[in-house]
Order: C-alpha cells, then structure tokens, then sequence
C-alpha cells in the first residue's frame, strides 16, 4: 500500500465506537415477537414488521428520500396457510415443526385416508407402477415416499420429476403425498400452488407403518399479495450525490398454521439489527456519503424485494458506490464471510487491515458471487455489492427454533465496528 493510504488508514482505524448491544437485542426480540407473526404472509406480519421498521427509522431521524413514502410497494403471488394446520397418523397427533412440514406449495385438505408406501423402483417406473396398483386403490389416498432412497443427484432428480407426474396425473386422484426423511426440516414458502398436500415427515420422529392419516389443512393462495420495501435515507454532508446503500431483508417464512411461528432471528432479524444500528450511528456521526438504508421484502421466495428495487431504482445505478448487505449476523463465533468479495479484492484487503488491527473476528472468508441474497442483483446491474454473513455457532435455520434465545450475537458488536471503519475509509476513498 501507499504511504498515505496506510495513513488514512491508520487514523479512522482509531475513531472511537459504540457498543450498539442493548438497541440490537430490543430490535431482534421486536421482530420476533407474536406481533410480527413471523415477518410474513399471514396476519399481514410482513406490514407490521415495514411499519416497525419505519419507525424505527422516523426515531432516529433517517428521512425519506427526496419526500418520497418510506414504502415501495410492489405485489407478490404467495400461498399461505393461515389457521388450521393438524395431522394426525394412525391416531397419533404429530407436532407441526418437530415431526412434520407441509410443503409451501401444498392444497388444503380434510378428512380421514389409507396411505400407500410406494418404493424407490416403482416411482421410478410409474408406467409399471400403474400396472401393478390399479388406478382405484390410488384414488383417495396418500402416497407415502421414502425420500432418503434417492442419494445420487439424477436419482433426486429423476425422483422431482416423477413427483411432479404424480401431482399432475389425473388417473391418480390422490388426496395427498407424504414424504419421509432423515434431513433436517426445512421450512420454504412458495409463490406456487400444486393442487394437493404435500407433507414432509421426519423419519426420527414419527411412528411406522404409517396406515392413516386424519389431517386438516386450511390454506389460501395470493394471486396478488402487496408488500413492500422500506427505505431510509441520510444526506451526505460533502458528497450527497454518491451513495452507500446498506441492507437486509426483514421478511421471513411467517406462520405454518394458527399456532406454529418461524420466527427467523438469525434469518434476518440479525440483519435488521445491523442495518439499524448502524443508521443509528450514522444519524449521529453524519457520513460525507449519502446512505440509502433499505429493508428488503419477500427475499426468501426469490429476492423479489432486491430484484423490483433494482428494476425500479430510487437513484442511478452509477451512483451507488457501494452496497453492504446484512444477512444472518448473529453469530461469528468462526468470524464472517463476504459473498462477492473475491471480485474487489482491494476493499477486502482494507477490511482484512482494520480486523488484523483490532482483532474482531478470528477468520475473513472471502467468496465469489452467488444468487443467494439481496446484494446479487446490485452486482448484476455493475454496482461493488457484497453479502456479509457470520459463521459458527447455531444451526438452526429455517425451522422453529431461530429464536432470539439461541442466538447469540457473540460478535455483533464487533462486526459491527468493523464495517464501521471500512464505510468510513470508503467515504474517502472509493477505489
């Protein structure tokens, strides 16, 4: 490096900063609370956790940009389950969340039905299946599948297709499939609709043979569902023309039924928490950047939020010098990772500098870009955009138990203090 930007360098490294823990501990058990019902699609959890954040916003003195609403509103399709959801086989009640999922993608259904097992060589050879299983016996029951079968990717694959047949034959008129398996439960919305349930079993769990299911499964598909982005904004004090955008998604899977809630705490009330309180800091130390605060919708049914935002951009995208998105903070314990770093490798040696300095996580893993948060369609558009993730620490996710309790946010603080004295170098020097 230059002389005088290791100088620079050197001065901001000691720039006083703020623990910001007690504001990110109410943020976290703010959006994780009842009230928000998970940050999604049922009960409107997605629009109280916007307004939440709104507010949050207003207290802290971020304004719109240019007068403009807090809210970018853009529609969405979505199903949803939005009271009953219970299963019960062969009499046993089953725990929605610990032994079971439904599909995002599943119809409603009601009612008492015999459950078939089918085989790996069968569903591979439905033709032959047919065959052997007359059409009536498969008409009104459910399917059972045992999924762990299928262990080689054109083995999954060709299980996937043979599962969409079955969804859509009609000589079949099943009242639903059950699929049972090993891994983790993992819980997805779905912007699509299959006409029948789909359950997903763990096989840990439940009680064998399955004989009979009694399940009622209330669901509702959105054609048209509005949600929205919010966006903050602080003026730059030298430079207000060019931006730094800072980011993270506030949406997360909802509620599964009237009872259970996947609160998503890692994913991303940790996120909001960064982005947050790093408004606050800036809404005290004001940056010489102007710096766009954006809460994205709908990430996790595709980066809807991120994608329409882009399509539909509040200021040019030339203008933006930098995006720093938030996605799953509350760990660290093994340090962070930065998605699409490995494409300017010029800022990650200036992160590496100031974490060598003050030490605040033990590993920077850099990676190449991928699809796999808000910052992907920032970068398709040219802008420097990275994904920041911590590592170690807690597994769950995307199930019922990222909850504000087990999270820990060991190095909240310091990942915090560290992308502080990175956006504060960058203010003086965008490469």
């Amino acid at each position: 490096m230059h002389k005088i930007y290791l100088l620079i360098i050197g001065i901001i490294a000691f720039v006083p900063i703020h623990a910001q823990s007690d504001y990110a501990d109410f943020l976290l058990d703010s959006l994780c609370s009842d009230e928000f019902a998970g940050r999604g699609y049922v009960q409107n959890g997605d629009l109280k956790a916007a307004k939440f954040i709104r507010n949050q916003f207003k207290s802290l003195g971020i304004k719109q940009y240019q007068n403009r609403s807090y809210f970018q509103e853009f529609d969405i399709a979505i199903n949803t389950f939005p009271d009953t959801v219970n299963i019960e086989i062969n009499g046993e009640k089953l725990r929605a969340g610990i032994d079971y999922l439904v599909d995002g993608a599943s119809g409603a259904q009601k009612g008492s039905f015999k459950c078939i097992s089918i085989k790996k060589k069968q569903l591979l050879n439905i033709n032959k299946f047919m065959k052997e299983v007359a059409k009536d016996k498969l008409k009104n029951v459910f399917l059972v599948v045992y999924k762990d079968e299928f262990k080689t990717k054109t083995e999954k694959e060709l299980y996937h297709n043979t599962l969409m047949t079955i969804k859509q034959y009609e000589g079949f008129e099943l009242a639903g499939i059950i699929e049972i398996t090993n891994e983790k439960l993992t819980w997805v919305p779905s912007t699509k609709y299959t006409g029948i349930p789909i359950l997903i079993f763990n096989a840990k769990t439940i009680s064998y043979p399955i004989e009979e299911i009694n399940i009622h499964l209330n669901q509702k598909f959105h054609d048209v569902y509005f949600t929205q982005n919010v966006i903050g904004h602080i003026k730059g004090s030298h430079y207000p023309d060019s931006f730094i955008y800072i980011t993270a998604h506030y949406d997360h899977l909802g509620k599964m039924g009237s009872k259970t809630i996947f609160r998503g705490a890692n994913d991303n009330a940790s996120g909001v928490a960064m982005m947050l309180s790093l408004a606050k800091h800036y809404s005290k130390h004001p940056p010489k950047y102007s710096i766009l605060f954006v809460a994205f919708a709908a990430e996790e049914i595709g980066l809807l939020g991120s994608n329409h935002f882009t399509k539909y951009p509040f200021i040019p995208h030339e203008n933006i010098k930098l995006v720093l998105n938030f996605d799953l903070l509350g760990t660290g314990q093994e340090g962070i990772a930065i998605v699409n770093g490995a494409k300017y490798l010029k800022d990650i040696q200036t992160i590496n500098y100031f974490n060598d300095l003050n030490q605040y996580v033990s590993k920077i893993k850099v990676r190449a870009n991928a699809a796999n948060s808000d910052h992907y369609y920032f970068s398709k558009k040219g802008v420097k955009s990275f994904f920041i993730y911590t590592m170690g620490g807690t597994k769950a996710y995307h199930d019922i138990y990222d909850n504000p309790e087990s999270l820990p946010f060991t190095k909240f603080n310091n990942v915090m203090n560290l992308m502080i004295n990175y956006l504060n170098f960058t203010q003086k020097m965008i490469y």
